[in-house]
């Protein structure tokens, strides 16, 4: 039986399903997609606000990875592919993954402190499918002290 759609599977090597950032402290999110095949279509979204980004707004998209950070505040972004929380301390974010283009997703979330070092491997998943039909998604609830 399929873990998603038709054909889908999920390999989780690690999940938390929520996360603490201090964001005074310099802590972020770093976001890694590494994809597999043809036109990888996903989407980063939040419950407050509908897509933050899609692949193919990355510079250089198609691309084999993408990565991208939240930080704790406006004040904190320092490049394009910086996003900044809404003002809600605590909300969910969700990366959508499509089969249409591409095959196989290795999705990796870290907490990092404001140095670069990994404080936290949050999330580090697989998912793969042959069907173009198949999309999932992967829910993370962050929150901000």
């Amino acid at each position: 039986m399929a873990d998603f759609g038709k054909a889908g599977t999920r390999t989780v090597s690690i999940f938390h399903g929520d996360v603490t950032a201090v964001g005074s402290s310099g802590d972020y999110l770093e976001y890694l997609v590494d994809a597999q095949g043809g036109n990888p279509l996903f989407v980063y979204s939040c419950q407050h606000r509908d897509t933050i980004v899609a692949s193919h707004q990355f510079p250089g998209h198609p691309m084999a990875h993408y990565s991208w950070r939240l930080v704790g505040s406006a004040a904190a972004v320092r490049n394009p592919t910086d996003f900044a929380p809404d003002s809600l301390p605590t909300d969910a974010y969700v990366v959508g993954f499509s089969f249409l283009g591409a095959i196989d997703y290795k999705f990796t979330v870290n907490l990092k402190n404001a140095a670069g070092a990994v404080k936290q491997i949050v999330q580090q998943i697989e998912y793969a499918s042959q069907f173009p039909e198949d999309s999932c998604a992967e829910d993370l609830m962050v929150t901000w002290s």
